[in-house]
């Protein structure tokens, strides 16, 4: 009974968390429900939500990207493998789609005069480009790890 008690109680806090970003999301204020995201500190329901996210890919702009980089970042070093893969999957979508316009924009040389909307474009491109070298440094680790459950027979 005590364990009922504890999942349920559980269920509970996360059906109140996913509330909270559907609340956003009816609002179409994507962005907050993005950044209420980040701010929570349940991987689960940050998995729920990128599950959703993963097929609606035509909400998400290259800012959204950035505000979302750390939480797939934080799902990629959870110890779930539904977390881990979900946020594989949408980080190969969305590099699908933004990585060349990133990489692109990046490596332009800077123009003439002031252009705020460009600098502030180039800012959010250079955010992101950080945040994904980051990711490409963590995912040798997650095919050792995973290699090594694989020949051992276990999972995650």
């Amino acid at each position: 009974m005590k364990n009922y008690d504890v999942t349920l109680s559980n269920l509970h806090s996360r059906l109140t968390k996913l509330q909270v970003v559907r609340h956003f999301w009816e609002c179409n204020d994507v962005e907050g429900a993005i950044n209420d995201l980040r701010k929570l500190p349940d991987q689960s329901v940050q998995a729920d939500v990128i599950s959703v996210l993963v097929e609606k890919m035509d909400v998400l702009a290259i800012d959204l990207f950035a505000f979302l980089l750390p939480v797939l970042s934080g799902l990629l070093d959870g110890k779930t493998e539904r977390h881990v893969k979900l946020s594989l999957d949408m980080l190969l979508k969305l590099v699908a789609v933004f990585g060349p316009t990133i990489r692109a924009t990046i490596s332009t040389p800077p123009s003439i005069g002031v252009d705020l909307h460009r600098e502030k474009r180039l800012e959010c491109y250079n955010q992101c480009f950080k945040e994904l070298q980051m990711i490409q440094m963590i995912i040798p680790i997650l095919i050792r790890h995973d290699d090594r459950h694989k020949c051992c027979g276990s999972g995650y």
